[in-house]
């Protein structure tokens, strides 16, 4: 569900209320209004991922092609043999670099 508008004033808004209630009808203190305000973080930071996840797409709006021929799989696997061989290479340097840094 999206929200119209801009979520953080929303947000913040409903928190400010909260707090504000909180602290005049309930009499809350300091450790109240710290978790009030680390929900509020809290709240804030889910706002913020499903923005970012909504940006890049979900899963399974792209979904993965599937090879047709054997050739074709044949061809991913010497790709991904090709790319473990460079990681184990660049690895073994990054190694090497920190023995000798050591000595």
């Amino acid at each position: 569900m999206r929200i119209p508008g801009n979520p953080y004033a929303i947000s913040g808004a409903i928190f400010l209320a909260i707090i504000l209630g909180g602290f005049y009808f309930f009499y809350w203190r300091e450790t109240e209004l710290a978790f009030a305000v680390l929900l509020y973080l809290l709240v804030t930071m889910g706002i913020r991922l499903d923005e970012i996840s909504r940006q890049l797409g979900s899963f399974h709006d792209r979904p993965t092609r599937i090879p047709d021929d054997h050739a074709s799989v044949a061809d991913h696997l010497d790709a991904i043999r090709k790319s473990s061989a460079n990681m184990e290479t660049t690895l073994s340097r990054i190694l090497e670099n920190l023995e000798n840094r050591n000595r």
